[in-house]
């Protein structure tokens, strides 16, 4: 096969150019947008910590405490009701014994 066989790709090189660089602006343009909103975002959510009446750390240990007490709770039910059940199934009822 000799070269002017060859196929050659040809590629605007001004429209590659243009394109790359209006891809590069786009980006650019993107970031300062993800920038200026992540900025407003976290200034709202500062403002609106200043208007709590306690703060988020206070109401979080708050709350875990009165996880654990719930969780604390249940299981204490849940063992005294199998220990009912244990027992229950453990001795016949008088209207058992009766019936024999």
């Amino acid at each position: 096969m000799t070269q002017t066989d060859e196929r050659k790709i040809e590629i605007n090189r001004g429209l590659l150019v243009g394109g790359a660089i209006l891809m590069s602006v786009g980006a650019v343009l993107g970031m300062a947008g993800a920038l200026a909103t992540s900025v407003a975002v976290i200034g709202a959510a500062r403002a609106w910590v200043r208007q709590r009446e306690e703060p988020p750390s206070v109401t979080a240990r708050r709350r875990l405490a009165q996880a654990k007490t719930a969780a604390a709770a249940g299981a204490q039910g849940w063992r005294e009701h199998g220990a009912r059940l244990a027992t229950q199934t453990a001795s016949p009822s008088a209207d058992d014994n009766s019936m024999s």
